[in-house]
């Protein structure tokens, strides 16, 4: 089945790091599943978050089929500005007839820490999407150390492969849920 997906990744940091690095081979991945896949990216930086352009954001969102969110994290948990943009993404409760731009799509967490002992730290984020915001999250996070900040350098063999699991099984989700309209009825929580 070739339905087309159009997958929207949010790095919460700059362009060209280790997140968006690591965000980047799972785009790869989902773009080159299956035909019909097209993939975009928002650069949120490291913060403030521009506050000019969350309409905008909030729009490729609500347009896009499955969505990857990734962040460093810090402090053992997302970056503030992740934080940020979704505090300001409609909930799609009950006074929005349940339509949120996340409601019902698969949604991949992509994370980076310095070491391994942050990646408990998305679990908040996690609970977030699925409870709040009735979206269906692709398991596990994808985190990642990555111990080299050279764009040029090579990812560690064994997270490129896990990346490319990841994006695949996204946009096999992402196909899932707009095959069958039972999935697309999830909502969030009340």
């Amino acid at each position: 089945m070739d339905t087309p997906i159009h997958v929207v990744a949010v790095v919460a940091s700059q362009a060209g790091g280790n997140t968006d690095r690591l965000v980047g081979r799972v785009l790869e991945a989902a773009r080159d599943s299956q035909a019909g896949v097209t993939v975009a990216a928002i650069h949120l930086g490291a913060g403030p978050l521009d506050q000019a352009r969350v309409d905008g954001y909030v729009q490729s969102l609500a347009g896009a089929d499955a969505v990857v969110l990734g962040t460093p994290m810090y402090r053992s948990t997302y970056a503030a500005v992740l934080k940020e943009l979704l505090e300001r993404v409609p909930r799609g409760g009950p006074s929005e007839r349940f339509e949120g731009p996340l409601r019902a799509k698969a949604v991949a967490i992509v994370a980076t820490g310095g070491s391994h002992h942050h990646f408990l730290g998305a679990d908040p984020l996690i609970d977030l999407l699925v409870r709040y915001f009735g979206a269906y999250v692709v398991p596990p996070v994808l985190y990642g150390v990555i111990r080299s900040s050279g764009g040029d350098a090579p990812m560690d063999p064994g997270l490129a492969d896990d990346a490319g699991r990841f994006g695949r099984a996204l946009v096999a989700l992402a196909r899932a849920i707009k095959s069958d309209e039972r999935l697309g009825d999830a909502r969030a929580q009340i």
